[in-house]
């Protein structure tokens, strides 16, 4: 069984074509992050799976899944902790950084 991409394109519609995209944005940022152009433990990795996981739940609106929508929502929520959470870990950690003698003026 093959699928004739030149036939399934042409009838994409808009919700379609976002749903593909958040799926192409998933694999190549989980590509990179495997390739460790991306750490997985930075802003940049939450982010995009909170991008995708956008994008598929907006193709959703076209054709319903519960447990997809479920998934993706479950992404966006679980990406936006981690990114509030780097957020104070980072304010936290520029607030422990010791002053360097440079900087102190007298």
């Amino acid at each position: 069984m093959f699928l004739d991409f030149n036939a399934v394109i042409p009838e994409l519609n808009i919700f379609q074509v976002f749903g593909v995209m958040g799926f192409l944005i998933y694999i190549l940022v989980f590509l990179a992050q495997q390739m460790g152009h991306i750490c997985g433990n930075g802003i940049m990795y939450p982010a995009t799976k909170i991008v995708a996981a956008s994008m598929v739940l907006t193709s959703l609106t076209d054709a319903f899944n519960l447990a997809s929508a479920l998934i993706q929502s479950s992404y966006i929520f679980i990406g936006m902790i981690g990114l509030v959470l780097r957020g104070f870990k980072s304010k936290k950690l520029q607030s422990l950084r010791p002053i360097e003698p440079d900087a102190i003026r007298t």
